[in-house]
């Protein structure tokens, strides 16, 4: 099965703040911060670059530089960064979250999983470490162990959209058609404007009346396995919201508590 899950460059990367700097490599990194939050990379990456030439020991410079990597799809070079980082900052909060994103784009789910699980240890209470390695599950179709995490990411956020559209997906995937509806109808009650499971409980309506239809005229013929055309599970050209999902800690400059 060919599907294009998308976890997130949205994917939840996680910001250092600064440490006590000497005054030009204050500016430096609030500058490259700047430039981060105005999306532009390049600039960012001169800037942390510079920074890290001056103070080679700084894990905050190259932890952003590794985000401003990632965001420009350059995946090898964020995890050297960021496992520079880690060899500075072996605990830190939110890194091996990111890079649990860098191997995920790189098609290394394992690896991304390995990441999650330590990002877990660390903080078990982080939903977007569950939502994201089920995510990496689901590619391995390991769909209990996928929903099994969305499960918990619902436990720890249980207004959280996106899983409950990814559970509707992998339900559909394994040809429970009411579990996904029931998933998707509550998706739709969490956010009312999104368009994702409105649109995948408008296909699913139409899939049911039709496979009933078709029921009624072959009662012998084996059950109808209810599919979503194309891509089963989530990805931003379909579901817009996931791009836009922010976690209000993380996307934050400055030191998480």
């Amino acid at each position: 099965m060919n599907r294009n899950i998308t976890i997130s460059a949205f994917l939840f990367f996680c910001l250092l703040g600064s440490s006590v700097f000497a005054s030009t490599e204050k500016q430096l990194f609030e500058t490259g911060v700047d430039h981060l939050k105005q999306h532009r990379y390049e600039a960012a990456i001169e800037l942390f670059t510079q920074l890290i030439e001056l103070d080679p020991n700084n894990p905050d410079a190259y932890k952003n530089r590794g985000v401003a990597y990632m965001k420009l799809s350059q995946y090898d070079p964020a995890i050297q960064d960021f496992e520079k980082t880690r060899q500075m900052v072996p605990d830190l909060k939110g890194l091996h979250s990111n890079l649990g994103v860098a191997w995920y784009y790189k098609g290394e789910y394992e690896e991304a999983i390995s990441n999650y699980d330590k990002e877990i240890a660390l903080s078990p209470d982080s939903h977007y470490a569950y939502f994201n390695r089920a995510i990496c599950w689901a590619e391995l179709k390991n769909y209990d162990k996928s929903l099994a995490d969305i499960s918990q990411t619902l436990a720890l956020e249980p207004d959280f959209y996106l899983a409950y559209c990814l559970k509707g997906d992998l339900s559909l995937e394994l040809g429970d058609a009411e579990t996904a509806r029931a998933a998707y109808e509550k998706a739709v009650k969490v956010d009312s404007e999104a368009d994702y499971a409105r649109s995948q409980l408008e296909t699913l309506g139409r899939h049911l009346r039709s496979e009933k239809r078709r029921s009624s005229r072959n009662p012998g013929k084996p059950p109808f396995r209810t599919r979503h055309p194309g891509n089963h599970l989530l990805d931003n050209r379909r579901c817009p919201q996931l791009s836009k999902q922010k976690n209000p800690n993380q996307n934050k400059p400055g030191n998480r508590p």
